[in-house]
């Protein structure tokens, strides 16, 4: 396949779309897709998506910025309506990622690995960042959540900070479009999505996952620590062990990798 530095241009794609998708809205420029969307969330049905060709705010974990370059790359944000337990939405990243590893996989026939729990790499350099975002009812039961994704697509200048640590899939591979990888990841996260399953989407990410059963460093409350991942737990949180500990379940850690690690 050759590469074509295609547009994004919603005739394009809006056809080839999972019936899953209600309303699809393709915008030039925007802060971020996420804060617009959530702006909606409440009155919009699930299944609404916004795509933007430029994000000029777009944000990761931890109020990261996310680098959203004009036609550069994939920015699109999912609402969801979820009527699944509270306690499965920790999953959502989890299958996300795997919905963007099999899109990667197919259109570009490109081996992408997820980093717990909300990167995509490709040989240990990020290529899309996952952002979920939710709200919840005055009975504390799930309202709606809202799913980003950014890729990066095409060859851009990244910031000297991230220089060496991010990249796109066209440094990796030739692929036909960009809209064509558009369509392969909305539809994959659909056919997910809609037949939700908390043990396949867990068995699917452990496959998926480049760090499992290899030493990793973790960030915890400014702190970090050399662990031994063992596996990830039935609620989406990452199992490791330590010198000090046999086993600790960790939720809200960042996650290092170590080089030369290949164990």
């Amino acid at each position: 396949m050759l590469l074509s530095k295609t547009i994004l241009e919603i005739e394009q794609f809006q056809h080839q779309l999972h019936s899953f998708y209600t309303d699809i809205q393709l915008v030039d420029t925007t802060g971020s897709t996420n804060d617009d969307l959530k702006k909606i969330a409440s009155e919009a049905n699930e299944g609404t998506v916004i795509i933007a060709k430029e994000q000029t705010a777009g944000k990761g974990q931890k109020g990261r910025s996310f680098i959203s370059n004009k036609n550069q790359g994939i920015y699109v944000s999912i609402l969801l309506k979820p009527t699944f337990h509270l306690k499965h939405s920790s999953l959502l990243p989890l299958l996300t990622a795997n919905a963007v590893i099999e899109a990667i996989k197919t259109g570009c026939k490109i081996d992408a690995k997820s980093k717990w729990v909300n990167d995509v790499m490709i040989n240990e350099r990020k290529v899309a960042g996952i952002l979920c975002e939710s709200s919840f009812t005055e009975n504390h039961t799930l309202d709606w959540i809202v799913v980003g994704i950014g890729l990066n697509v095409y060859k851009q200048d990244f910031p000297e900070d991230i220089s060496t640590i991010a990249t796109t899939l066209e440094e990796h591979a030739p692929f036909v479009s960009i809209s064509d990888i558009l369509v392969s990841l909305l539809n994959e996260f659909a056919l997910r999505i809609t037949s939700f399953e908390p043990a396949q989407v867990l068995e699917e990410y452990r496959g998926n996952c480049l760090h499992l059963n290899k030493t990793i460093g973790v960030i915890s409350q400014g702190k970090v620590f050399e662990a031994t991942c063992l596996d990830i737990d039935d609620e989406g949180c990452l199992v490791v062990s330590t010198d000090l500990h046999s086993q600790l379940h960790l939720s809200s850690v960042e996650v290092m990798l170590i080089k030369g690690d290949h164990s």
